[in-house]
């Protein structure tokens, strides 16, 4: 026999268990044919490569001989050969690690045990302990983090991020200083830093990684770079402070987080508004049982498109799906994400739809999901970023059986806290440089001073989240 038909052939080399399995797989468009997607009907010869999906591993399985009828297991290594990349199994086994391989259907939700996993990682103090002693033992500073106590910085990128919510406060925290920082282009690297009086300056980020004064690397460039750099910069010994989202997909965060472990170098993430008051009053509210049980969760978020959304020659990077990850929504909404995790635990599944509605950029522009959490509470989600301005709206709903409690999360409205007394509004200030908590709460955790729980482990059931809400796994 020459050819065999995919599904069959996926069936009798004992890739499914069932026929009818590796038809469905097909279906969801899980199965590839040298790069190529492969409905149930598709021949394949001998010598073609195919991939099958299993998230978040991508197999890969070279052709040898073409059959239809099923064999013993012994016989399989004659009928193809497994060519799968090492990356993936890597993948795979961070997966394993962080508690989310794939379930079979009907086998129920995780245990608590599972569930609980990335909580442990969290919080475990020995991390503290062995990440201070691997840079210590690994970095090309050698001793120089705890014998100076100072954190002296690198940036990678001096966009306005760096300029507004995070660049000052580096330099206003004690034990903390920037010492260079780098861009693409040398002369936006000059300026920003003779700006701001950081001494020295680079347009390539190996050369500011190398730098032996900069014993730390914040990384402030578009996602698609982020994996990149991180992995730099912790093969050198020195921790990474990454701008959100952690990476463009769930596969890339979880490499980050491999190298971490491999390294013993710490990665952290810019979840800053899990330090900021005014989230803390609405955690607070939440565990202090204004509201009673809770029961529900809404997220509500609409905005009209941007001026330069409209300039098709010259799309912003948010737009553009291999830069970004996806479009405004993989921007926006892990605050929101990550906030809910924060405060309610892990969300162990979650599914949505996308659609492209205003045709302006290639990336999705309206969404909705469903998601629940690791408690088994429920919760969904609506955003649109092509909206006109009167449906504007920025505003998570957490429902309980005694009130309810209404909050923002880039406008930061008062605090609306419904209960049997009626409507209450909280006003809570933030820091001016609202990075400044949360950057305070990374250099404590490099000199030992505490934990740091808004790392690369937390950060990366983020992009998992968002991922799967994109049908991306």
């Amino acid at each position: 026999m020459n050819e065999a038909r995919i599904d069959k052939w996926m069936w009798a080399v004992r890739i499914f268990k069932t026929r009818t399995i590796a038809a469905e797989a097909c279906k969801k468009g899980r199965i590839s044919i040298n790069g190529a997607l492969a409905k149930a009907a598709r021949t394949v010869k001998p010598g073609d490569v195919i991939q099958v999906r299993k998230p978040p591993v991508t197999y890969s399985f070279k052709v040898l001989q073409t059959i239809e009828k099923r064999v013993g297991a012994k016989l399989v290594a004659e009928m193809m050969e497994n060519v799968t990349t090492p990356e993936q199994y890597e993948l795979l086994e961070m997966s394993r690690v962080s508690g989310f391989v794939n379930r079979a259907k009907g086998t129920g939700r995780p245990t608590k045990k599972t569930a609980g996993v990335w909580k442990n990682l969290q919080n475990r103090n020995f991390w503290m302990i062995s990440t201070l002693n691997s840079i210590l033992r690994k970095s090309k500073n050698k001793g120089k983090i705890m014998s100076e106590r100072i954190i002296k910085w690198g940036f990678i990128g001096c966009g306005e991020v760096t300029k507004y919510k995070s660049g000052p406060a580096f330099q206003k925290i004690e034990n903390s200083e920037v010492v260079a920082v780098m861009s693409r282009n040398g002369d936006k690297a000059k300026t920003y830093a003779k700006e701001r009086g950081i001494p020295k300056w680079y347009d390539d980020a190996q050369e500011l990684i190398d730098d032996e004064e900069v014993n730390a690397v914040y990384i402030a460039t578009p996602p698609s770079s982020h994996a990149t750099y991180a992995i730099m910069s912790m093969k050198a010994g020195k921790p990474v402070y990454i701008e959100k989202p952690m990476a463009v997909t769930y596969e890339e965060c979880c490499r980050i987080n491999r190298i971490s472990q491999e390294t013993g170098v710490p990665c952290f993430v810019a979840y800053y508004r899990r330090y900021l008051p005014y989230f803390l009053k609405v955690k607070s509210l939440v565990e202090e049982g204004h509201i009673g049980n809770v029961i529900n969760i809404q997220i509500h978020f609409a905005q009209p498109p941007r001026d330069l959304d409209h300039n098709k020659e010259n799309l912003p990077w948010r737009v553009q799906p291999d830069i970004a990850g996806g479009g405004y929504f993989y921007d926006l909404a892990p605050h929101q994400i990550d906030l809910l995790q924060e405060i309610f635990g892990c969300i162990l599944e979650a599914s949505g739809y996308k659609s492209n509605r205003g045709r302006l950029y290639p990336a999705e522009d309206t969404l909705s999901a469903c998601f629940q959490f690791d408690s088994g509470l429920v919760g969904s989600g609506s955003w649109c970023f092509v909206a006109h301005e009167s449906a504007r709206e920025d505003r998570i709903e957490i429902i309980g059986d005694k009130g309810m409690i209404c909050f923002s999360v880039f406008t930061y409205d008062p605090i609306a806290l419904h209960t049997e007394r009626g409507r209450e509004e909280i006003i809570v200030e933030n820091p001016t440089y609202v990075q400044q908590p949360l950057i305070q709460a990374v250099v404590d955790h490099l000199l030992g001073k505490s934990v740091c729980g808004c790392d690369g482990e937390s950060a990366t059931l983020t992009n998992w989240v968002m991922d799967k809400i994109l049908n991306k796994l």
